[in-house]
């Protein structure tokens, strides 16, 4: 849970909120736009989709972690 809200939620949801407003921002520049609808919706979309790849993820290493035969209380196998 912490990796999916850490990782995914905070550092890339974050990250992707940011890459969003330096996008709109350098777009508003070249032709006039309304960003005050915009705005609140880039966190509310950025976040979930944050989490979502976050939860991804981890599943998809938890996946690949058995399917490689690893195991914690065998380290021979």
């Amino acid at each position: 849970m912490r990796f999916v809200l850490v990782r995914g939620g905070l550092v890339f949801g974050g990250l992707m909120t940011f890459a969003m407003y330096a996008m709109l921002s350098f777009a508003s520049r070249r032709q006039p736009l309304h960003l005050q609808a915009v705005v609140p919706l880039v966190p509310a979309l950025c976040i979930p989709a944050g989490l979502l790849w976050g939860l991804v993820t981890w599943h998809w290493n938890e996946y690949l972690f058995r399917k490689l035969g690893f195991d914690r209380d065998n380290p021979f196998k």
